[in-house]
């Protein structure tokens, strides 16, 4: 059975994805939160729990929006980038002698790396990782990196988290739906699983309209 590394496992994304494909893959759910940044846990700990071959590795970590333009800080922008851009950087360079040719590695994005977000760390952090993808491309051609950009899920932190209105735009935009976990999850098993798709992007957000 394939290996597939989770991180933010104990996210609303990684919880339902062990949930539903848990008997599909040996799925390793990576310690700490759904946020990784190092803070509190290094690559050597890493090191004792990654199985000898890995097939796949989900990055489903991630910080909501929640720090607006005026006070943002040094510290909030570092953070932002290091969970989404540096950390997978980082993980994918350390263990790339355990990754299966054909691996395939999946990041998160949003529609905000494209129109823009409440926190400007967070709309540069997802605008940056098709920089990331691109460039982990070139760097290690025998593996796969795609990335799902996600508009608002239904039931996530970061709708639990919005207002009425802010929600009501969002699904005017959506054609007056959000976007269903179990369909984000439908979309990260394809990425795992197809061995022609490499270096592209899925957008999952219902034909969002900017």
């Amino acid at each position: 059975m394939s290996s597939v590394l989770v991180f933010g496992a104990t996210g609303y994304v990684g919880k339902h994805f062990i949930e539903q494909y848990g008997d599909d893959y040996n799925l390793v759910a990576m310690p700490g939160s759904s946020v990784l940044d190092f803070t509190d846990i290094s690559l050597e700990q890493l090191d004792t729990l990654l199985p000898d071959k890995i097939s796949g590795v989900l990055f489903l970590q991630g910080k909501n929006p929640s720090v607006g333009m005026h006070e943002l800080s040094d510290e909030d922008f570092r953070q932002m980038t290091a969970i989404n851009i540096m950390s997978p950087l980082k993980i994918i360079r350390h263990i790339e002698d355990r990754l299966c040719p054909g691996a395939g590695v999946v990041f998160v994005s949003s529609v905000a790396g494209k129109k823009g977000s409440y926190d400007p760390s967070y709309s540069i952090a997802k605008a940056g990782l098709g920089g990331l993808q691109a460039t982990m491309t070139r760097w290690f051609p025998k593996l796969r990196f795609n990335t799902v950009s996600l508009g608002l899920v239904e039931g996530s932190p970061v709708h639990s988290g919005m207002t009425p209105d802010f929600v009501e735009k969002h699904k005017q935009s959506m054609s007056g739906s959000l976007v269903q976990v179990d369909d984000v999850c439908k979309a990260l098993d394809l990425l795992l699983q197809c061995q022609s798709v490499s270096n592209a992007v899925i957008d999952v957000d219902r034909g969002f309209k900017f």
